[in-house]
């Protein structure tokens, strides 16, 4: 699987933030906001996207990764290739560097879906997608539009920018990068979360068919006994 880092330089900040790193994977889906930092004794470190969970441990707030490397083999390579890009930036070699260029293999995605119920928001199911068993894309999420058709949604974060019409922007955390990958992945999505629902279908039959026959043996029972 071929991939691409693109490094930006955020040391003009105050604070921990070094750099921010783009990765793109097969040119098919693109994350964002990959973070490099500086932690204790000077040490660089990677921060992927992640969110606030309703967890706590010792009175701290718990965050989760969105999307990260699957193995400690994959995470060591691909972290080590930010660094190396991170560092490639400012030896005045460029911001972007390709790994596994002559690769012929395609990124091959694996979809599931959870469905939702009687959810509050609107989500009626939620999407993970895991890339050659090397890295996974959480916190997709299946919506109904104003029509009660099915879309699929990508996580996104505020942006400190306002749009034409006033409202706060919002920057996807990782995204389909051309209009066939995303037709793609949609569809995967959209027939992982049918065969998700028929599944439930599938299990309850059983369920309902024990359930009709215990009530109609009461009934007969009541009748004989009568």
């Amino acid at each position: 699987m071929q991939y691409k880092i693109q490094v930006n330089d955020m040391k003009k900040n105050d604070g921990y933030l070094q750099g921010l790193a783009t990765i793109t994977f097969d040119d098919a889906i693109r994350v964002t906001g990959v973070k490099i930092g500086v932690g204790k004794q000077d040490s660089l470190f990677i921060g992927m996207p992640n969110y606030k969970s309703n967890e706590q441990v010792d009175g701290k707030d718990v965050y989760k990764d969105i999307c990260y490397p699957v193995t400690q083999e994959f995470r060591n390579e691909l972290y080590q290739r930010v660094f190396d890009t991170f560092d490639n930036l400012h030896d005045g070699y460029g911001n972007t560097l390709i790994y596994n260029a002559d690769s012929k293999e395609r990124v091959n995605p694996e979809v599931r879906v959870t469905p939702i119920k009687d959810s509050k928001n609107g989500v009626m199911g939620l999407a993970t997608i895991a890339l050659d068993n090397s890295f996974v894309l959480n916190n997709i999420s299946l919506r109904k539009n104003k029509e009660g058709e099915l879309f699929v949604a990508y996580p996104s974060y505020r942006t400190n920018k306002i749009g034409i019409n006033g409202k706060p922007m919002y920057q996807d955390v990782f995204y389909p990068v051309t209009k066939e990958w995303r037709q793609k992945l949609d569809g995967m999505i959209k027939e992982a979360y049918q065969q998700a629902l028929d599944k439930e279908k599938e299990k309850k039959a059983p369920e309902q068919t024990k359930g009709s026959k215990e009530k109609e043996n009461k009934r007969s029972g009541k009748t004989r006994t009568a």
